[in-house]
């Protein structure tokens, strides 16, 4: 189960305690990235959602990874 929804990236990044602009920011897209995954306008790339889905099921918090 690797693709991810718009709907299951929203989900991820809110868990994750990040919005829209912030995920694309941490993900290291630019612009309106984070966006275009929440909104469908881009499918959500495999590394990306394999990261988040790592994130939530140990409990990596975005800040844990700098």
């Amino acid at each position: 189960m690797n693709n991810m929804s718009s709907d299951q990236f929203r989900h991820a990044i809110d868990k994750l305690g990040l919005s829209q602009e912030a995920a694309g920011r941490f993900l290291g897209y630019a612009g309106r990235q984070g966006q275009r995954f929440a909104n469908n306008e881009r499918a959500v790339p495999r590394a990306v959602a394999m990261l988040l889905r790592l994130m939530i099921k140990y409990k990596i918090k975005p800040e844990d990874m700098k």
